[in-house]
């Protein structure tokens, strides 16, 4: 009964997340979680002396080359790039612009 009961409930809070976000005009669930990922990911290559290779390990990405690929395929940037051009605000920039969302929003987000 309890199994029963979290299936409805996931299936139920995954379809109304859906509809939600395409209301507010946000990417699918699956691609707004990998703009999160990449967004933190950019945090930590803004920091002096953090490579891609260490941030796709810490973000347990399955190589440096997969990182780069989802990186390159969301931003058409490579880390060093992204790096070298204040990393987060850099990454934020794209995903506002696929989003269409105003740029001003950028300077109200942060990364925890």
């Amino acid at each position: 009964m309890g199994s029963e009961v979290y299936l409805f409930l996931r299936s139920w809070l995954s379809s109304t997340l859906s509809v939600l976000l395409k209301r507010a005009g946000l990417p699918s669930t699956g691609r707004l979680l990998v703009w999160i990922r990449l967004l933190h990911a950019a945090e930590w290559l803004g920091d002096l002396g953090r490579t891609g290779q260490s941030v796709s390990r810490s973000f347990e990405y399955s190589s440096g080359a997969a990182f780069r690929r989802v990186l390159k395929n969301y931003t058409g940037a490579t880390p060093t790039l992204v790096a070298t051009n204040r990393g987060m605000p850099f990454v934020l920039g794209h995903f506002l612009r696929e989003t269409g969302f105003d740029p001003a929003v950028g300077a109200l987000v942060s990364v925890a």
